[in-house]
């Protein structure tokens, strides 16, 4: 079992933030988890030593290396599998995250347990899972302010020059700040045609078929999505930025990739996991 080490500090909300942001300026690879209304704790890595994600016939596994291998078999089996090489044995006195897979699963990841139709086209080519693992990170507590800096043991990180490197970086950082609650309405406005999968009478065709499905019984419960589409002319990370500055939310996420951002808000909890109990809180 792996070792962990342990190092603290305090720093802000708002320095956490913009000292992860100034660190990982010029990199693709990072993550940042934040309560960003309410909550408990915030987490940013970058650095993965592994990036794991499903192709059709089970899991790619990049190695920091440059090395790539493929796990035949069900993805999330094989990712199980990989984490537990790095299972670190539960302190109750540190925050809930010590180690493990940071990344997301799709609602088409359905698709690999129950078979559907298919009615629709994959044209934004994302895995429909995908994680970093990391062998260093740091964790908030938006409570009490105070930084918990952690790495295995075989990480090369010092762990008191890194908080060094955060908080210098959190001074520097808080003065490329964007947004204020006071600068709302300077956004940019873009005047480019904003495009929907579908809408009008298709989507009221949807709605109908949909309550024909509920009446006989197939399903009880339908999230009609449509999605939006626009030209972007910001950085993801600056509208991550906007997002947590000006509407934030108890769960957001900025994760990012060579080939793919995803900027994250919601209000509810879908399921968390702590030793054998499961909870949810859906909106």
């Amino acid at each position: 079992m792996q070792q962990l080490l342990v190092h603290t500090f305090q720093l802000s909300k708002d320095e956490f933030f913009y000292s992860f942001k100034q660190q990982t300026n010029d990199l693709k690879e990072r993550v940042f988890l934040e309560s960003g209304r309410g909550g408990h704790y915030s987490i940013a890595a970058w650095h993965p030593f592994a990036k794991a994600c499903s192709v059709e016939t089970g899991l790619k596994i990049d190695w920091q290396n440059g090395k790539t291998e493929i796990q035949q078999g069900e993805a999330l089996a094989q990712l199980e599998q990989l984490v537990k090489q790095y299972e670190l044995e539960p302190n109750e006195q540190l925050p809930d995250f010590q180690g493990g897979a940071i990344g997301f699963i799709t609602y088409d990841y359905a698709r690999t347990i129950e078979v559907f139709d298919e009615a629709t086209t994959d044209d934004l080519h994302v895995p429909d899972v995908f994680f970093y693992l990391f062998d260093h990170w740091a964790v908030h507590n938006v409570v009490t302010n105070e930084v918990t800096l952690m790495k295995l043991k075989t990480s090369v990180v010092d762990l008191q020059q890194w908080q060094v490197e955060w908080e210098n970086q959190a001074k520097s950082g808080l003065t490329t700040r964007h947004f204020h609650q006071e600068a709302a309405t300077n956004a940019h406005q873009d005047e480019s045609e904003l495009q929907v999968s579908f809408a009008g009478a298709e989507f009221e065709a949807a709605v109908l078929k949909i309550q024909e499905y509920i009446g006989q019984g197939d399903v009880f419960q339908v999230n009609l999505s449509v999605r939006q589409a626009k030209k972007l002319s910001a950085t993801p990370m600056t509208m991550y930025e906007a997002v947590r500055s000006f509407n934030p939310s108890p769960y957001m996420a900025y994760i990012e990739s060579e080939d793919f951002a995803v900027v994250s808000g919601s209000p509810e909890l879908l399921v968390k996991k702590k030793g054998t109990e499961l909870s949810t809180r859906p909106i």
